[in-house]
């Protein structure tokens, strides 16, 4: 299971940062370099927020 777990989190790392950077070039496209680092502020936010709510259903069951 060591083995699956790792190549699961290394395919989801290299998937997150093959689509951040294109992502991060569009933002700094239509705005300027220091809105791709609010966009990053938020969806760190959005991420903690989704881990508490998934923490709470998982504490329910």
């Amino acid at each position: 299971m060591r083995g699956t777990a790792l190549g699961a989190y290394s395919a989801f790392f290299d998937l997150s940062l093959g689509i951040a950077g294109p992502i991060a070039g569009l933002i700094t496209g239509w705005y300027n370099y220091q809105s791709v680092y609010l966009f990053g502020g938020i969806s760190c936010m959005l991420a903690v927020l989704v881990l508490l709510f998934l923490r709470k259903s998982y504490r329910n069951t």
